[in-house]
Parts: C-alpha cells; structure tokens; sequence
C-alpha cells in the first residue's frame, strides 16, 4: 500500500479532485440550464419590445405621407371638373415639392383603374401603381423603381369626386428613414443605444438603411437572407422561423451565437401600410437580460472559479512537461513574430483535429496575398510584417471550435475550418476578404490589399496526411490563373519582374478607378456597303488613368480583369451607359442608331446576367433588335452547349447576338452548326499580308464566304485604308469598322461625327 501510495499518491489525490470539481460543475450547469432558458425568453421579448418602439417611430413617419396624401384628396374633391381637379393637383403638388424637396417625386391621379399625370397622360408599365389605382381605402406600395428616379414608394388616397377615383403621391425612399431613432440631443433612442445594429429592409429583405452601433458583426450589403442571416445562423429550423418572418409579415426573434457571444435577432415587419418594409435589430444578449445579468454573473463566476481551481491542479501536474514541450514548439511549429503556428505545427494540430473528429467535414483554405513581393518592393519588407500581423489578427479572429490556422510563408496563411457546404465555406471566406480589403497603406490610401483562396476539401475517410493536403494546395496555386466560383486561384509563375508589378498595380487601383470615373465608353461607327450608309456603332471601353495621365490600351487591363473577374462590373457600367445615352438621345429626338457591346465569358456565366441586361434595357425603353451582343470566338468554341440557351434567351427578349473575333484561334464549325448569330465579325488579323497575298486574298474570299452561308450580316474588323475598303466591296462583305470609315469616339464626339454627316449616313 505504501508503495502504491509512494508511487501513484499525488495522481490519486488529483483525480480525485477533478472528479469531485467536475461533479459538482455538472450539478451547477443542470440547476442553471432551466433558469438561462427563462431569462433567454425575457431577453427575447425585451428586443422585440425594442422593435416595436423602433417600428413606432417609422410608422408616425408613414401617417404623416399618409395625412398629406389625404389632404391632397380633400382638395382635389372640392372642383367641379376634371380640368379643376387636375389645376389643383398641379398646385397641391408645386406645394408638396416647395415642402418635401427632393423627397418628393411627382404627384398623379387615378381614373376607372389607370394612373394618370397631372398632364394627363398615362402611366404604365408599374404593377405597384395598377394596385394602388384598384384600391378603395388609403395605402402604400411597395418600393419599385420608378422612371430614372431611385427607388419610390406610392401613397394613396381615395377621393370623393366624380371626374379623379383617387390621388397618388410617389416619394423618395428616403422620405421614409432610419433618422426618425435619432433624439432631439442628436443621440439615437435607448433601443437603437442598445443594439449592435439596426437594418431597415424592403419586403424582400434588401437593406436599404443600417444604424451600426458595434463593431462585432457586420451586417454587410444586399439581402439580409443571402448575407446576413447566412452568416449569423447555422441552424436550419432557427433560419426557417426566422425567415417566415418575411413570407407572413409577422414579428420573429430568435437567439444567434457570433463566435461565442450570444445576439437577439429580431425581425419586425412595418405591415403593407407601410410599404412592406421590415426592420431587423441585432442586441447583444448581455444588454438584455436586466436583472438576470446580475444572477448569471454570479453562476459563471462560481463556475469560472472553480474551473481555474480545476486548471491550477492540471497545471501543478504538467507544468515540467509543458516547459519543455514549449520550448520544442516555439523552436519549431511556432512563428514568434506572427504568434501563430507555422506550417509544420499547422500539419500537427490540423492532423490532430481532424483523425478527433472523423465525422466532421473540413477544408483546408491556402489564403495568399495577392502581389505579396510587389508590397514588399513598393513599401519595404518592414511593412510587409505589419500586413502579416494584420492578417493573423484577421484569421484568428474568424476562427472557431476546432479550427486553426498558420503562416506557411511567402504571404500564404493555412486555416482549417468546418465544413458544412460550400455556400456556408465562401460566405465565411467572403466575410474574411471584406475585413481585409479594409486594410489601409500609409504610403498610398489608394492601393487596396486583395487576397485569393485555394480550397482542399477534406472527406471523412481521406487517406492522406494534412502534409499531402497542403502539397496538393501548392499545385493547384501554381496552376495559371483561373476563376471557379468565389475563389481565384492565380499563377505568377515565370511572368517577367516588370509586367508583374504592373499587374499588381492595375489590380490595386481598379476599384479606385472605377468609383472615380475614370472608365470611358467610346463609339466606333461601322458602315454598310451594301446601304452605303452608317450601320451603328461598336460600344468600347478606354481607362483613362488619373495617375499616369493618360489612356491605358485595352491590352493592358481587360486580360487582368479577365482574370480577376473585375470584368463583369465593366461590362455591366459600359451596357449601362450605352441605354442610358440611346434613351437621352431619343428623348432629344435626335438620330439614333443600333449599337453593339462585348460580353465577356465572365458576365456571360453569372447568375444574373440575363435578368440584368434584360432589366437594363426595359428600363431604359430600348427597342428590340437595337442592340447586339458581342461573343467571343473562343467562348463560342468552349462554351457553345451553354451559351446556345443564353443566346435563345437573349433574342426571346429583343438582342442580337454577334460571333467576335471569327476566323482565328479557337474556330469551330460544330459550335457554328448550333449556334444561330445574328452576325458573324471577321478578325482583322485576316486582312494582314503574308508571303502570299494570291493565298491570303483566297482564304478570306472564303472565310466570307462561308460566313454569308451562317449568318445574314458579315462585319470586317480593321479596315483602314481605301485599298482594303474596295477589296471588301468585291468580296461581298457586308458592313465595315476600322479607321478608315471613322476611330472610336467620345459621345459627345459621336453625336458631332453624327450630325456632320447627317446627309451622307
């Protein structure tokens, strides 16, 4: 016994310990569990009362549009004709703008069930305004875009009069806002005071206005279903009662954990008087529980207590092992500088966590800076360092139960995280790169640090060690550049030291550039050798850099927008402007002419591209088969299954579809024999002389003739003198753009080019 005691006494006494500590915790937490559950459900009602108090000050917002719409009612009742009802709302209406500014938008009449303005004519074409002209009682629509305004909300009144059935009044979005929670003494009311933050959303959840008071969770932009809701809950029967929210316009709530802090999440509808507009709140549960806080304090505390009790025991029983195995780590998996383990601790804890939990599902994200070496020749290895330690903080900041992370070197970070599916993986790393493009450089406010992830998804029966995992990062991130889905996976490799700087600082500045206007569309007219007149126009993009003063070429920056997928906001601003400038210059009644835009793979493979462009020209009024829509001959080779059903849908709503760059590289006739092009553009590289001009002169006889066979307008690119004009006179070529007919142009230039030449066009 003495023996035993000599040899296993100490181990004894501890394990007793622990057991009676970890007794008398699992009999605390059993006594406390019932009492959390009740001042939970207080915390709860308390923020939807803060809701409520919120949803008030909205609502006394809505009474007051609702009142003057009433009263505008009252007025127009009392004439005596429609041609009196319509003076008075010309009049109550100059009144309402003198009052309301520019949260006034206009001001309109219904009749039998149509809408009507003050000048008489008719409104069309808003399903919310045929609505309000069936009421009978007072209402409000729901947001919608209304002419070249932003987005209005109509308020209704019935009137008593023989010749109007009712008064409209549109107003602003604004005029309805998150400024009426903000006291006289400029301080927000206690219930906003209490909240992390405060989002006022349309009827579909979009955020049109936040009030963000902490700093602990982001609310982000666009829905709060696909961002917010996403990002906060991971519990489908939690994201389903609070969603119904939506669907039923009935107040939810329910608890959130953030990390390990616990939020209320409310959800408080504004009902259909008011715009279908919703309110959603965030509160921390700690600011909630009132007089429960002062209980709980006192159960964790006890419970902190006794745990640090429970450590210091551990501690006292493996302090000589942890020193040394301290030392062991700190020379080996642990990066000093960075405080974070380094690639080879990250194999051993990864390996670890992973053979624990085999039943959990992971992924092992490589995070890279993108243009690590150009930070470090631009600004100096010392600021380098500074954006290593940003990055840890970021990373450790994201991370949660089981998980970890490491730096592996050369501004690649490796993190395991969960893995439940890929939407929850890309919202977690999306939120992650929204944190980092915060990032500021003192020397240059204008360069933004970007990152790209590789992905390895980790089955539950994986074979191979998290060192093989890792390997198998490292070649997919040394593959060219690609783009799958959210994550970028790039290749520099043998790229030369100058073109690879210059890559880096086109991908810095082109957010900057493209909030500073600094993208310009230019016209490239195209004439019709058969008409003997002008075709329409080749809608371009130049990026006139403020930094250097001049043009960039195109060459320059599309193939890395391209790349990176910054393309698609260019493609969409360019087709934007374009109706936007056909829709004014129609309004002007001057001549307007058809007019083509590019499509890049990339625009041409997001979900909404069809939805927008389609949107973009309904709103604009832009007629049928005015435009067309310009592929490439590659994407055609590549893509043609797919972009087939896109170019169906394209002319279903109106657009013509064009085959760019045809003759050269990717030439397919499989993709030709199912694809039904409106034109087929013949590259300009056809026209350049070789050894044989007899050769060169028969291939492209050919090609167009071939061409004339598939599509009924073939177009040559890169006509630039006489010469070559008369050559596609005889060769039956349809239409002509290059230098020779005219060089692209500003608008207002084109407009001029237009009008000079009025009576030869």
């Amino acid at each position: 016994m003495n023996k035993f005691l000599a040899k296993y006494g100490k181990a004894s006494i501890f394990t007793l310990i622990v057991i009676l500590c970890m007794s008398f915790l699992i009999h605390l937490f059993s006594v406390s569990s019932g009492y959390l559950q009740s001042i939970d459900r207080q915390a709860l009602d308390r923020a939807e009362n803060y809701a409520g108090e919120q949803a008030v000050q909205l609502q006394e917002q809505f009474g007051a549009l609702k009142m003057r719409a009433d009263y505008c009612a009252s007025e127009v009742s009392e004439a005596g004709s429609l041609e009196g009802a319509v003076e008075r709302l010309r009049s109550t209406g100059s009144g309402m703008r003198v009052a309301d500014g520019d949260k006034f938008v206009a001001i309109l009449y219904t009749k039998d069930g149509a809408v009507y303005t003050p000048g008489g004519d008719s409104v069309t074409g808003y399903s919310e305004l045929t609505d309000l002209a069936e009421a009978k009682r007072s209402a409000v629509s729901r947001l919608f875009q209304y002419d070249n305004a932003n987005m209005v909300f109509g308020v209704f009144a019935p009137c008593n009069s023989a010749y109007v059935d009712g008064v409209v009044l549109l107003y602003m979005r604004t005029a309805v806002s998150l400024e009426a929670l903000v006291q006289e003494s400029g301080q927000y009311i206690s219930s906003v005071q209490a909240s992390e933050f405060v989002l006022l959303c349309k009827h579909d959840g979009i955020i049109l206005e936040k009030i963000r008071v902490g700093s602990a969770v982001d609310p982000g932009f666009g829905s709060v279903t696909e961002g917010l809701f996403k990002q906060i809950i991971t519990d489908g029967d939690t994201m389903s009662h609070i969603t119904t929210a939506l669907s039923t316009g009935k107040q939810q709530s329910a608890v959130v954990e953030v990390g390990s802090v616990q939020y209320a999440l409310s959800v408080r509808p504004l009902g259909s008087g008011c715009g279908g507009l919703i309110l959603v709140g965030l509160y921390e549960m700690t600011e909630l529980y009132g007089s429960g806080r002062q209980v709980l304090n006192t159960i964790w505390g006890t419970v902190a207590f006794l745990s640090l009790m429970l450590l210091g025991f551990l501690a006292f029983a493996i302090v000589d092992r942890i020193r040394t195995n301290r030392k062991i780590k700190t020379l080996t998996t642990v990066d000093a500088d960075l405080d974070c383990l380094t690639r080879s601790g990250f194999e051993a804890e990864a390996q670890s966590i992973v053979n624990r939990l085999k039943g959990t599902r992971f992924a092992i994200v490589m995070l890279r800076v993108n243009n690590f070496r150009y930070i470090s020749e631009q600004f100096g290895d010392r600021q380098n360092r500074v954006v290593l330690r940003f990055l840890r903080n970021c990373c450790a900041q994201a991370m949660l139960v089981s998980e970890t992370f490491a730096y592996a070197g050369d501004g690649h970070y490796l993190l395991l995280l969960h893995y439940r599916e890929k939407k929850a993986l890309t919202s977690r790393l999306d939120g992650l790169y929204r944190q980092v493009v915060r990032y500021k450089f003192p020397q240059d406010d204008e360069y933004k640090l970007h990152i790209s992830y590789s992905i390895y998804e980790v089955g539950r029966e994986e074979d191979r060690s998290v060192g093989q995992m890792i390997d198998k990062l490292n070649i997919v991130d040394a593959k060219p550049t690609f783009k799958t889905g959210a994550v970028s996976l790039e290749f520099y490799g043998d790229t030369l030291r100058d073109n690879y700087l210059k890559k880096a600082e086109i991908e810095g500045r082109m957010q900057r550039a493209f909030e500073n206007n600094e993208f310009h569309i230019f016209y490239q007219p195209k004439y019709n050798l058969k008409r003997g007149g002008m075709d329409g126009s080749e809608i371009l993009v130049r990026w006139f850099d403020t930094k250097i003063d001049r043009y960039r070429t195109p060459g320059e920056f599309l193939p890395i927008f391209e790349e990176n997928g910054f393309i698609n906001n260019l493609d969409r601003f360019v087709f934007y402007k374009a109706c936007e400038n056909a829709a004014s210059t129609a309004k002007k009644g001057e001549p307007i002419y058809p007019f083509s835009v590019n499509v890049s793979r990339v625009t041409a493979i997001q979900p909404d591209f069809l939805e927008y462009y389609k949107r973009i020209k309904q709103k604009f009024g832009i007629r049928d088969r005015f435009i067309t829509v310009e592929f490439t001959e590659s994407f055609a080779y590549e893509n043609y299954e797919y972009l087939s059903g896109v170019m169906r849908e394209l002319h279903e709503a109106g657009f013509l579809c064009s085959l760019d760059d045809f003759g050269t590289g990717y030439s397919s006739f499989a993709a030709l024999k199912v694809l039904d092009f409106d034109e087929i553009k013949i590259d300009k590289e056809l026209l350049a002389s070789g050894p044989h001009p007899d050769r060169d002169k028969l291939l492209l006889q050919s090609v167009i003739d071939m061409a004339h066979k598939l599509s009924p307008k073939i177009t040559q690119e890169g006509v630039e003198d006489a010469e070559t004009f008369r050559q596609m006179e005889e060769m039956g070529c349809d239409v002509i753009q290059g230098y020779y007919f005219s060089k692209p142009m500003k608008f207002s230039d084109y407009r001029e080019f237009i009008q000079m030449n009025r009576g030869r066009l």
